[in-house]
């Protein structure tokens, strides 16, 4: 075997040595390949189970599985394995393991034995993290699903056992409602209980959800304030919006728009409103007229107005469809003016025939975007084309 002398070589040599320990390193074979050598080195496994459009799953693999800190502790304690679950043995492994939702992080013990899962895309420390609570039985999360399987009703084992369900994307409904079962109606406003329900109750038929919304000023204080308590109880009632639309039945529909006049019936004009705009949006004979009354008379959020004219943009070639997205865009524009809305209005009015006015608000749009740090650059091809125009 020649010996290398040259002291540049070798220096390259250790830099790509270096560069390789500085990130995890993947095995490139199949599952059982990689269980086997787990079992091999005596280590644990971890894996990354993705898929290859999602965003944070690309975040992760850019970011953070490239960090040195993360790549030493991952290489030491793990044999490392990534999977698209939607190719290969992918399909096949996410029936056995349940994947909800992308990413998804399950850490097997040298058996091959699921021990622990979380997901979502996080920051390094927190990643690592992890990985040491895989590590020890006293923070696995398989121990805690035998624990509640095996009935242990603890509350406080319940709290921590439904907080990890969800930082692992799994169901926390049968968890969460065994822990709020032991909770006295007068103990629900507690710091630890209010963000509790905020994270687990999304339904307006939870006993809890109604508890709230029957005394918000109860919570308020703990809440930082009645409107953060306000915004929790829209958020569930905008979430009922959202499963009745997906239903597509009308008697949901209307069970949804009562339910409203009890819960909060200030606003129950403009949700039934919302709750009309959803449902019918699909429906071409009455899409326009839900469409007008909740845009143009009750809807305040300029991206849900910004995203309807955008939407026509898209669609609609007549000039009344045009103008009337306009409008929206418009006052899109005046509740918060940004590069998303202002772009918006600049393609509107070059649809609409107006070449100049268009140039003027993409110059614009164009300014505010940039000085935001978005990426203009659909923007800018919108400017080019109207110049060529001109």
């Amino acid at each position: 075997m020649r010996k290398i002398k040259n002291p540049l070589v070798l220096f390259l040599l250790s830099l790509t040595a270096i560069s390789l320990s500085a990130q995890m390193n993947f095995e490139e074979g199949s599952w059982a390949e990689a269980k086997a050598k787990a079992a091999k080195e005596h280590k644990f496994i971890f894996v990354d189970a993705y898929a290859s459009w999602c965003g944070p799953c690309k975040w992760m693999a850019k970011n953070v599985f490239t960090n040195e800190e993360v790549g030493d502790f991952y290489n030491k304690n793990f044999v490392n394995f990534k999977i698209d679950m939607e190719k290969g043995e992918g399909p096949e492994l996410d029936q056995e393991w349940k994947v909800n939702a992308y990413p998804t992080y399950l850490y097997f013990n040298g058996k091959g034995e699921l021990v622990h899962r979380t997901g979502s895309a996080k920051e390094a420390p927190d990643f690592i993290q992890d990985g040491k609570n895989a590590l020890d039985p006293e923070t696995q999360l398989g121990p805690r699903m035998k624990r509640f399987a095996d009935g242990d009703r603890d509350p406080e084992f319940l709290r921590n056992y439904a907080l990890m369900l969800s930082s692992a994307l799994m169901d926390t409904k049968d968890a969460a409602e065994a822990y709020l079962k032991t909770q006295k109606k007068s103990d629900l406003n507690s710091a630890e209980n209010w963000a509790f329900i905020q994270r687990m109750v999304h339904k307006s038929e939870s006993e809890e959800f109604k508890y709230v919304a029957a005394n918000p000023e109860a919570f308020a204080k703990v809440a930082d304030g009645r409107a953060n308590v306000d915004d929790y109880i829209m958020g569930v009632l905008d979430s009922d919006i959202q499963r009745a639309a997906r239903s597509k039945d009308e008697k949901k529909l209307d069970e949804v728009k009562k339910n409203f006049k009890k819960i909060m019936p200030s606003e129950a004009q403009m949700l039934s409103a919302k709750a009309d705009y959803y449902f019918y949006s699909l429906v071409p004979e009455k899409a326009d007229q839900y469409a007008n009354i909740y845009l143009n008379d009750y809807c305040k959020d300029w991206s849900e107005l910004n995203t309807a004219a955008w939407n026509s943009f898209k669609k609609y070639e007549d000039e009344t469809h045009l103008k009337q997205a306009l409008k929206w865009a418009d006052k899109s524009i005046g509740i918060d003016k940004n590069w998303y809305n202002t772009d918006t209005k600049a393609n509107l009015l070059l649809k609409l025939g107006q070449p100049e006015e268009a140039l003027k608000v993409a110059e614009e749009s164009m300014k505010i975007g940039d000085e935001a740090g978005e990426d203009t650059h659909d923007t800018d091809a919108l400017i080019r084309q109207i110049r060529s125009e001109l």
